[in-house]
């Protein structure tokens, strides 16, 4: 059976009622004194929230870069003497006064 777009029914189901701008209003304000009706009630947890959850995080933050100060510290410091000790600079190219001093003694 062929479907008929011009029966009264057909129209009904797909036509779009239009609404006012005065009833879009009314549904914008019952919902945003509905939404801070809702974020009211869960204003006092705010703190509490924030203290349970971001004081936490910053412990592990900092935890965590004090382990890899205690780690990486030593590293650097020990590629600056090895760096040092050959004379060379951090991109591996020697450096213009490494080979000019003499370890105790002055040079003339």
């Amino acid at each position: 059976m062929p479907l008929h777009t011009d029966s009264p029914q057909y129209l009904d189901v797909h036509t779009h009622s239009s609404t006012s701008p005065a009833e879009l209003i009314f549904e914008i304000s019952e919902f945003a004194a509905g939404l801070g009706i809702f974020l009211m009630a869960l204003f006092p947890l705010a703190v509490p929230l924030i203290a349970m959850l971001v004081i936490p995080l910053m412990l592990v933050g900092l935890l965590g870069g004090l382990a890899l100060t205690v780690v990486c510290a030593p590293v650097m410091l020990l590629r600056t003497i090895i760096r040092r000790a050959r004379g060379t600079t951090a991109a591996g190219e020697l450096r213009p006064d490494a080979g000019s001093r003499s370890v105790g003694r002055s040079v003339r």
